[in-house]
């Protein structure tokens, strides 16, 4: 949390002063976060497979999550029009 936190912050400082050498520093360190949080995630769901190795049905829940079989759908509110009453 906290080096998105920093990431955001440097992104405003090569907005503002276009310096090369900031914009550079700022790159490295979004792809470094990247592949932190890709490396995390997959971390994550090595360790829920594993500790599911014996629930099956567990593990099932887990690889859907992972590809994402099922969302959560949003509901989206009623539109009310006046006709002109």
């Amino acid at each position: 949390m906290v080096s998105i936190r920093d990431k955001n912050r440097l992104f405003p400082k090569i907005c503002k002063n276009r310096i090369p050498s900031a914009t550079i520093a700022y790159k490295k360190y979004r792809n470094l976060l990247t592949r932190i949080k890709y490396k995390a995630k997959q971390n994550y769901y090595q360790y829920l497979v594993s500790a599911y190795q014996k629930n099956s049905s567990k593990t099932w829940v887990t690889i859907h999550d992972i590809i994402g079989k099922y969302k959560e759908c949003s509901t989206i509110p009623k539109v009310v029009i006046n006709q002109g009453n």
